[in-house]
């Protein structure tokens, strides 16, 4: 029996299980598990590397997205080194009388 709906892909066949495999290494590796099965499916196209280059560029920006939330954080604790005006200002330090 045909798919009645062209656009719609079966999900039976082998290279959609390892394309989701590729997807899922990406948690357990960060990017380094679709790097290396991007790059060991050499030069062509097909539904894995294509998979994998998607699992790639996913996991890079999540990584940069993480180094900025986590430099941004860093950057708000206090620590009394450097006090900014206005900020964390103990109420005996701004009281002039």
């Amino acid at each position: 029996m045909q798919n009645p709906d062209p656009c719609v892909q079966s999900t039976t066949h082998p290279a959609s299980s390892l394309a989701a495999l590729v997807h899922l290494s990406g948690i357990f590796t960060l990017f380094v598990g679709p790097l290396v099965v991007y790059l060991a499916r050499g030069a062509g196209t097909d539904r894995i590397r294509d998979a994998a280059l998607e699992a790639l560029n996913f996991q890079i920006t999540l990584l940069l997205a993480w180094i900025v939330t986590i430099i941004s954080f860093i950057d708000r604790i206090p620590d009394g080194s450097n006090p900014r005006p206005g900020k964390y200002r103990h109420a005996s330090m701004g009281s002039s009388e």
